[in-house]
């Protein structure tokens, strides 16, 4: 034999003794330190969540529903202001679910810290690396929106509601769990059609909600903070073909307001609809 076949030799036995002894260390736990020895010892006796458990499905559906409502609610508070958010959102029913959603997000953080997830096709249930997971994003979007409930509840102001838009970062929650919950379904076709049919509506009544809000905003600070147009009867919110003769912000209520401004909304994101509620300028 050669020096280079002996050097060779040499270098695969070696290889091959580490290979051998780190699987060892893997099978038997020999070489670990005593707190990771533990952790997989207790993996083992108590195995996290796997994703596809009904358990867990029910949960993630629970909380698609809070966080819906949540970004539902963000943009009245912040386009309606304080007409909103006096009758509707600082009251027992609105501080109540705002504090459940408190307690939710704490209840399913733990949970994310005791579900097991795919990687490369492969059910990863270390629980060392879910949580290193976790804490590269999932932790931080949760400690957000988390820290901003809790300042919104503590100063019960709605100056405060564009701070809150601060919530918005759950919307990879939303995308996450509604892709869990369409892989759970995936076999089922008709279940499969009814929830992506909800999940479009849904959707839909968003976007169309953010518009209302957006197109009732823009006329309610004309409204407030220019005379010319207010004069003139250039805002819808005064003087529309709608309602001749009336000043809504007067006569009505904010939920009327928020009506009008939907219908709008719907009409022009669904038909040819545009421009039913205008101004009305003899």
């Amino acid at each position: 034999m050669s020096e280079e076949e002996r050097t060779y030799s040499k270098v695969y036995d070696k290889c091959f003794f580490m290979t051998t002894e780190r699987t060892l260390e893997l099978i038997t736990g020999a070489g670990k330190s005593p707190w990771r020895a533990k952790l997989d010892a207790w993996d083992r006796a108590n195995p996290p969540y796997e994703p596809e458990s009904i358990g867990l499905l029910c949960w993630q559906f629970l909380m698609l529903i809070v966080l819906w409502f949540h970004l539902f609610e963000i943009p009245l508070v912040i386009f309606f202001g304080q007409a909103a958010y006096s009758t509707e959102f600082d009251t027992f029913w609105s501080l109540g679910f705002n504090y459940f959603t408190v307690a939710a997000l704490v209840l399913d953080s733990l949970i994310k810290l005791n579900t097991a997830y795919y990687r490369e096709g492969l059910i990863v249930l270390s629980r060392r690396r879910i949580l290193k997971k976790y804490f590269k994003l999932c932790f931080w979007l949760d400690a957000i929106a988390l820290v901003v409930l809790i300042i919104y509840l503590s100063m019960r102001n709605y100056q405060l509601a564009s701070f809150k838009l601060l919530f918005y970062v759950k919307c990879y929650d939303i995308w996450h769990y509604d892709n869990q919950m369409q892989k759970a379904i995936e076999l089922n076709i008709v279940l499969l059609s009814i929830y992506r049919l909800l999940r479009v509506i849904i959707i839909f009544v968003i976007y169309s909600h953010w518009m209302a809000c957006g197109f009732f905003f823009i006329d309610f600070y004309f409204y407030n903070n220019n005379p010319f147009y207010y004069s003139n009867n250039y805002l819808w919110l005064y003087y529309s073909a709608a309602l001749p003769g009336l000043d809504m912000v007067v006569t009505y209520p904010w939920y009327v307001w928020y009506e009008y401004a939907l219908y709008w909304a719907l009409q022009t994101a669904t038909t040819v609809g545009y421009g039913d509620i205008t101004p009305k300028n003899p």
